[in-house]
């Protein structure tokens, strides 16, 4: 039997007979044994117990709720995105945090300027569509963003190998298949780029540069002896410039070494179908950064960067897989997996401004990244909302069977009817 409903009753009838004054001098004795609710610190909007929106009553949704990440699932026309995605992503309008916004449906820009105009956000606004000014030549980014524990073709390299992985996820090959195949086109990709910065050290790095050198790499060893090659492969005549670069340090030419090896003996000497595969899956993905409005946007110009959003900026990638395909999703994918390593290297003392990346269909954007992103995401200031129809899109996202996902720290229910 249950006597703590009658223990209670006895209490509240005991306290109702005693005087006043003694009433007030128990209070004062046992108010500060009792748990204290989180300090509510109206005069900092980016404290992390700061409340965003009341899911109820009784239940604050605060910034440090949002940086624990956020899955919203529900069916077609079941109000995931007029409701709780609203909700949501206006708050964090309102709250003043900067973010990233990916889109698949054409409508979704229209959406989300309607929220920020009723939020008075926007003039924070930055539509990246081929129609707009703004521009970001990655290469030329990421060869600036140089940060410790990482040198400038690693940078690039993970980049690259992040859009492939998203790419190809769902792949039924077997693991250590998987992991050799992305060796091989690591390896490449490492010594393509570390030879054009070892030979045009002052040139600007781009994809065509990059692409031309591995589609030029000789495919046999006789074929890297042979003088017809020789002086026609753009790859040949960088390795030559770069034993000529006088300014090279003991370390560089260290690596030269390498990279020469490489792709006189060690690339020509893998097998055809190995060496093929590498080669057509770089220039695939690279494809679609070579020709038309994806060239324009991502290698012509760099006036919009991911430390824009880290001072309120709101980041629209209206690039909707409904209109661009693959390589809409490539774009988004490539502008997501930079923005995450810039959110992440951040001084959040300096600058401890809340950021938000948030996605209607966002399991066509998880990769194995964002596991990675999401494990420090809080000390990172950074609040992730995905929305999707099921758990098993994010499942299937995640590599079908291999996906793993973690069980939900938090969930709430939330009632639609109230956004």
């Amino acid at each position: 039997m249950n006597i703590r409903p009658f223990l209670k009753l006895w209490f509240q009838a005991w306290l109702q007979r005693l005087p006043k004054s003694i009433k007030l001098r128990f209070w004062k004795q046992i108010k500060p044994l009792l748990p204290k609710e989180p300090t509510q610190h109206l005069d900092d909007a980016f404290d992390p117990l700061h409340t965003l929106l009341w899911l109820s009553e009784k239940d604050p949704f605060r910034w440090v709720d949002a940086m624990a990440g956020t899955a919203i699932w529900g069916g077609n026309g079941g109000g995931k995105t007029s409701g709780p995605g609203q909700a949501l992503l206006r708050a964090f309008m309102r709250g003043g945090a900067g973010g990233l916004i990916l889109c698949v449906k054409p409508d979704e820009y229209e959406m989300v300027r309607s929220y920020a105009e009723k939020e008075g956000r926007l003039g924070s606004l930055i539509r990246f569509a081929p129609e707009e000014k703004w521009r970001f030549n990655f290469m030329a980014y990421l060869l600036k963003s140089m940060v410790r524990g990482g040198g400038r073709s690693a940078n690039i390299v993970k980049t690259f190998v992040a859009i492939q992985d998203s790419l190809d996820r769902g792949d039924d090959a077997g693991a250590k298949q998987e992991k050799y195949w992305k060796n091989v086109l690591s390896q490449l990709l490492l010594s393509a780029v570390d030879l054009c910065l070892l030979a045009n050290p002052e040139e600007s790095l781009s994809v065509q540069m990059i692409h031309e050198v591995i589609t030029s790499a000789p495919v046999s060893r006789a074929q890297a002896l042979d003088h017809e090659w020789q002086d026609t492969s753009l790859c040949c005549r960088l390795i030559d410039r770069a034993y000529l670069n006088d300014a090279l340090t003991p370390r560089q030419k260290s690596g030269l070494a390498l990279t020469a090896k490489f792709f006189t003996k060690e690339f020509p000497g893998l097998p055809d179908d190995t060496r093929g595969s590498a080669v057509s899956t770089f220039t695939t993905m690279a494809d679609g950064f070579l020709r038309g409005d994806m060239a324009e946007l991502f290698s012509t110009g760099l006036n919009v960067v991911p430390e824009m959003t880290l001072e309120g900026a709101i980041w629209v990638l209206d690039l909707p897989l409904k209109l661009f395909g693959q390589v809409g999703l490539a774009a988004q994918i490539l502008v997501k997996h930079i923005w995450q390593e810039a959110v992440e290297r951040r001084d959040v003392k300096a600058n401890p401004r809340p950021v938000f990346i948030w996605a209607d269909e966002g399991q066509n954007f998880v990769n194995e990244h964002d596991v990675q992103f999401q494990t420090t995401a809080r000390s990172s200031r950074a609040c992730t909302v995905y929305l999707s129809q099921t758990l098993n899109n994010f499942c299937n996202s995640s590599g079908g069977r291999k996906g793993r996902l973690q069980k939900p720290r938090r969930i709430f229910t939330l009632d639609l009817a109230l956004y």
